[in-house]
């Protein structure tokens, strides 16, 4: 690491706490607003404590809610969309131990991040849950009709 990140690194650490504090005050507000949505949100055991540096969702249709989310100029982003598995170069020389790990492909084929950093003002997150219900009272009305 250079001396200009250090220096970086060194007045960000300050306020580590602070901003994993206001993560999951934003994660709350999602886990509140979303409770009833048709996904399933993240799961922290009792006894621990998240950071989330992300706030992954999982969705079957993940594809459609993040191109409604981005209609509606709400980035959610797909920060594994390959499994490690499938991806060019793995095993990294040595021979494959697996065809297939039906588990690992489904989720990166169904998890979605949310908008999720402690500068996120609590009406930009509540947007984010509107829209996400928007989406999914839209997807129920098609789901019937049909």
């Amino acid at each position: 690491m250079d001396d200009i990140h250090a220096a970086v690194l060194r007045v960000k650490l300050k306020h580590v706490d602070e901003w994993s504090e206001r993560r999951r005050q934003i994660a709350r507000l999602y886990d509140q607003g979303l409770a009833e949505a048709p996904m399933t949100l993240p799961f922290t055991p009792p006894g621990y404590e998240h950071v989330y540096h992300l706030y992954v969702v999982e969705s079957d249709e993940r594809d459609a809610l993040q191109a409604y989310l981005n209609s509606k100029n709400i980035t959610a982003l797909t920060h594994y969309p390959i499994a490690i598995h499938q991806q060019e170069g793995v095993p990294w020389g040595h021979a494959a131990r697996f065809n297939s790990l039906p588990v690992t492909e489904k989720s990166a084929a169904s998890v979605l991040s949310l908008p999720m950093y402690p500068e996120l003002t609590d009406k930009e997150v509540e947007r984010v849950i509107e829209q996400v219900l928007n989406w999914a009272a839209k997807r129920e009305a098609l789901s019937q009709a049909v």
